[in-house]
């Protein structure tokens, strides 16, 4: 499917506003994300656990500390109850019974990731509220701009657009795009996350918004890349075809060669992984499945993997990169949980 999304000059005022409210959106993502696990965790372990001094003396100092931690967990365990049928006192009961209880924690797990979906929801609609275009779970679709450019967007993912008489302002609010630039030496197009800027000086190319950073690879031309989140800011590093790089807040990687056919291959149905942490592997497959992928255990997210998979089929796909990690999928309803359920709490 193709779509046309047009943009008109914006006053100065009406920018800033905007650029103003993208800004402070960025900035706060991080943290409340941060948050929403701490919240999610307290709420599992006191309602689905069974606490000891130590950790009830933690989360009285966590629920202390900040009105917002107070606020967020009640409010979790208002969702707790409505999302979760299991009884609160029946899981304690049996979990003093029988502490390694695999059921009785799976059923922690399984009200945890339903609370998280909300948190998930609720992210999402910050998102779609700045978006000019947006793709749904599992949709992969094309845009053209007012200018004669076009946007492919992967599954999930969404950007706000900004055109103006001297320059095309682009902002990858989630997910990834491939980005095909119509010439026009005259207006800039620049492609922004929240921590990477990549100026177009060709016409073929992708970035990607990942958990902490940002990915851009190179199919035709040059695109000049650099850090905006970063302490010290750097001169713009140029990646040439068939080259692709992080951007952290350490700086820009330097450039690695990839397959190019690889790099777009998610437009045609495939997704390609060659020695990629599990995590940015699984963070990719949730854009297409409704189900929540959980990693069971945070460390298990740095072990590299290398596979070729079809999205379309996301539980096959989850179960080959977990296969390749050496690690089980369990599933329950909802939910691929990659790793022992036991592991839940391990290492966070």
């Amino acid at each position: 499917m193709n779509d046309r999304t047009s943009a008109t000059p914006a006053s100065a005022g009406s920018r800033q506003t905007r650029e103003s409210a993208r800004a402070a959106a960025s900035a706060r993502q991080l943290d409340e994300r941060a948050l929403e696990d701490a919240a999610s965790r307290w709420v599992v372990l006191n309602t689905g656990g069974d606490p000891d001094e130590h950790e009830r003396r933690s989360f009285s100092a966590w629920y202390a500390a900040d009105a917002r931690h107070a606020q967020l967990y009640d409010e979790l365990l208002d969702i707790w109850h409505k999302l979760s049928a299991v009884d609160a006192g029946a899981i304690r009961a049996k979990r003093r019974r029988n502490r390694s209880s695999t059921a009785i924690m799976s059923l922690a797990v399984l009200a945890f990731l339903l609370t998280g979906s909300v948190l998930l929801y609720r992210d999402s609609l910050r998102v779609l509220a700045l978006a000019d275009a947006a793709t749904a779970i599992g949709e992969v679709r094309t845009v053209e701009l007012a200018d004669g450019s076009n946007v492919t967007l992967d599954a999930q993912s969404a950007i706000a657009v900004e055109l103006t008489p001297t320059a095309r302002n682009i902002r990858l609010l989630r997910g990834r795009a491939l980005f095909e630039v119509a010439h026009d030496p005259s207006k800039p197009f620049v492609v922004r996350t929240g921590d990477a800027e990549a100026t177009a000086l060709g016409t073929r190319f992708t970035v990607e918004a990942l958990a902490g950073h940002s990915r851009v690879a190179v199919l035709q031309s040059r695109v000049a890349l650099r850090c905006t989140a970063c302490d010290e800011p750097s001169a713009a590093r140029v990646l040439s075809p068939g080259d692709e790089a992080d951007i952290t807040l350490l700086g820009v990687s330097t450039p690695r060669t990839t397959d190019a056919a690889a790099i777009a291959g998610w437009t045609q149905g495939t997704l390609t992984f060659e020695n990629v942490s599990l995590r940015d592997a699984l963070a990719d497959l949730q854009r297409y499945t409704h189900r929540r992928i959980w990693l069971a255990e945070r460390s298990a997210g740095e072990r590299r993997v290398s596979a070729l998979v079809d999205p379309r089929d996301p539980d096959t796909a989850v179960r080959v990169l977990a296969a390749a990690a050496k690690l089980n999928v369990h599933a329950m309803p909802g939910v691929l949980l990659v790793g022992s359920p036991k592991n839940i709490f391990a290492n966070r």
